[in-house]
């Protein structure tokens, strides 16, 4: 990091982004200031982790509000 002592001037005239630049995984962003000569990088982190489990059954599920159809079944 290195500190400006000038104010960033047209920040966000550009956005670049879709690449890790920090090698951790996640695709970073980059934002540009033209008149100041300047780009900044933000670097991207995970901040949550959500983990899911499906849990598969032979239940009848009401898709429609008129039948019931088993897994597999297709209503029309």
């Amino acid at each position: 990091m290195y500190p400006s002592k000038s104010t960033l001037r047209t920040f966000g005239f550009s956005l670049s982004g879709g690449v890790d630049l920090d090698g951790n995984g996640y695709n970073d962003l980059v934002v540009g200031a033209f008149d100041s000569d300047s780009v900044i990088v933000l670097r991207a982190r995970p901040v949550i982790n959500i983990q899911t489990k499906h849990l598969e059954s032979d239940l009848n599920v009401d898709i429609d509000g008129d039948s019931s159809c088993t897994r597999g079944a297709q209503t029309w």
